[in-house]
């Protein structure tokens, strides 16, 4: 018996072997993709961090500074590259797809622990959910994951301490990230289910596990509101991460939800649609089993999936949240389809039926993602995944601008791409290094735009780039017009047309330090002159 129980241990750990390896090759296409927009706006961020400015007070976001560090922790370890940011974050996901194993062993037993960790390597890695990018969604899924080892462990007779580590784990994920409260309030939720469930209903035991959670979670969150307090950014800090959080989840209109869900999960599906099918065909086989191990998977899939819905905007790489009950879930019937086939009187048709369950789960998302892995190179894929967006030219734009400044020199972005300041390793005249809270349909929207404007005139910029990019604006009939005309009266005043960049559909055209011949295209070409440079007269022809 020992021995039999040591060689599946040890096919076990050849199968996770397997697991982690493939995981890595799949990403590996991905490495030296451009930066997106929310990744310069992190990198940038700590960048200025290591230059002893503090977040929301010197650099307005709206992500917790759990991401921040992150990235700062990657620049001091692994160096400020694309492939440093992405490869830690997929070594990082490795770990995420060994506690999905584990968790999956501990609810339903090791070969649902194996299926649903391949099925989570195959979904966090997706180009329909931005898998490829290091964005907080993957990083706060760890601690999420963790915490809900430990809340199982416990449930089922262990020690009740290690839920301070539970608290704990779940202070790191929202710090990353605020929907995390939602796996905090499930395991709240989850732990009542629990007492009412038991058969001894000891209050004493649910209020100290109460408590061991909440002084977990406070142990994170204290010591970051008592820094930015000490900072003087306390202010900054709450608007940044909370108030403004709440305006924009509120700004959408409740006629757009319905459309912004179906387009994104609708994108979604054409790769995963074989998994999602499983996942739902399993709360009936889970529902029938009505036991914890079943409510607890079940009960994290809605709360995940209300995270997903927090804000209403649907972006595909909220999706990720969802991912961990999803692969649970989808392993769970997947194993199930699997004793079925195993049950079946003839070889021949047991072999049908693995073989076309085995194309059913790989084919869609090998058609979805075929030139992805296999015919695109970094920019290719970074041109189809942000078509559109100025992240591949981010590099090279970067480049000129490093060139042409000392590292006192500020530089003034019209727009949303903190990309180009990271790459250029130059200050931003203003702390808004992306516009959308300027704007956005916010009661102080207009006031922001005349603090920004009040910013750049006191930096006095070397270079203003007006991105000439929906997305990097997404202005709108509600956007106030002082910040577009107090920016052309600077430029009118104190700059002239150094540069110009001509994005067409198959051909970037870069025209940096001929002002000439820029002016020339942009009278030709208006409509593909997305980004225009301009330099303060008298520092450059």
């Amino acid at each position: 018996m020992n021995k039999i129980r040591l060689n599946k241990n040890a096919l076990s750990v050849a199968l996770l072997g397997v697991i982690a390896i493939t995981s890595l090759l799949i990403r590996l296409p991905f490495v030296s993709v451009p930066l997106e927009r929310d990744e310069g706006e992190y990198a940038y961020t700590a960048q200025r961090m290591d230059q002893g400015e503090i977040p929301y007070k010197d650099v307005f976001d709206q992500k917790p500074p759990g991401i921040f560090c992150i990235y700062w922790l990657i620049f001091k370890t692994l160096g400020t590259t694309p492939e440093s940011i992405h490869m830690f974050t997929y070594i990082y996901t490795l770990i995420e797809i060994l506690l999905i194993y584990k968790l999956g062993k501990m609810l339903f037993g090791q070969t649902v622990g194996l299926v649903a960790a391949s099925i989570f390597s195959l979904i966090t890695m997706e180009p329909c959910v931005l898998g490829h990018a290091a964005n907080t969604e993957i990083f706060m899924l760890l601690p999420l994951i963790a915490s809900l080892i430990i809340l199982a462990s416990v449930l089922k007779g262990g020690s009740s301490f290690p839920l301070f580590v539970c608290g704990l784990l779940n202070g790191v994920g929202f710090m990353i990230k605020q929907v995390a409260l939602l796996n905090a309030t499930f395991i709240l939720a989850f732990m009542l289910y629990d007492f009412y469930k038991s058969r001894e209903r000891r209050i004493n035991i649910l209020t100290k596990r109460y408590l061991l959670f909440a002084l977990g979670f406070l142990t994170i969150l204290l010591p970051i509101f008592a820094f930015f307090e000490v900072k003087g950014a306390w202010d900054d800090f709450l608007y940044g991460v909370f108030l403004h959080n709440f305006a924009y989840s509120t700004s959408i209109s409740l006629k757009q939800i319905p459309s912004s869900f179906g387009y994104t999960f609708g994108v979604i599906l054409r790769s995963d649609i074989t998994f999602w099918v499983l996942s739902l065909y399993s709360f009936r086989l889970l529902l029938k089993r009505k036991n914890s191990n079943a409510v607890l998977v079940l009960g994290w899939f809605l709360f995940s999936f209300m995270g997903v819905c927090v804000g209403w905007h649907f972006r595909p790489h909220y999706f990720i949240q969802i991912a961990p009950p999803l692969a649970l879930t989808a392993g769970y019937c997947l194993v199930a389809l699997i004793k079925a086939i195993r049950a079946l009187g003839r070889k021949a048709l047991r072999m049908l039926a693995f073989a076309c369950l085995l194309m059913l789960i790989v084919s869609m998302p090998l058609i979805a993602n075929y030139k992805y892995l296999f015919v695109y190179t970094p920019e290719q894929i970074c041109k189809s995944i942000d078509e559109g967006n100025p992240f591949v030219e981010a590099k090279r734009i970067a480049q000129y601008l490093k060139r042409n400044t000392s590292p006192e020199d500020t530089i003034y972005i019209f727009g949303s791409e903190p990309e180009i300041l990271f790459y250029a390793e130059r200050k931003s005249a203003t702390k808004y290094i992306f516009f959308y809270p300027l704007m956005g349909n916010f009661k102080d929207a207009s006031a922001k735009q005349r603090a920004v404007i009040g910013e750049v005139k006191a930096n006095k910029p070397k270079y203003i780039l007006l991105v000439n990019i929906s997305m990097s604006l997404l202005s709108g009939p509600y956007t106030e017009g002082y910040i577009f005309q107090a920016t052309n009266e600077m430029i009118e005043k104190d700059y002239r047309l150094d540069g110009v960049i001509l994005m067409a559909t198959n051909e970037t055209r870069y025209l940096l330090g001929q002002r000439e011949r820029a002016m020339e295209l942009v009278r030709r070409n208006p409509e593909i002159a997305k980004i225009l440079l301009f330099v303060r007269k008298g520092r450059r022809k």
